[in-house]
């Protein structure tokens, strides 16, 4: 699990994750379980990449 910087809202950021060759992405919200991966919303493995790569900016 990554936390992307500069992208987020007043509770915390958007976070990124791999699972079984699958790509996810959630935003932080005040009661966010990052443990239930139904809260989690399916990306592509692209999109998974590109926020990697604005990470390392």
């Amino acid at each position: 699990m990554k936390k992307i910087k500069n992208i987020g809202n007043y509770y915390g950021g958007l976070w990124i994750q791999e699972f079984e060759n699958k790509y996810y992405w959630i935003i932080e919200n005040h009661d966010t379980d990052f443990s239930i991966l139904s809260e989690w919303s399916e990306i592509t493995k692209s999109l998974y990449q590109e926020l990697l790569w604005e990470k390392e900016i």
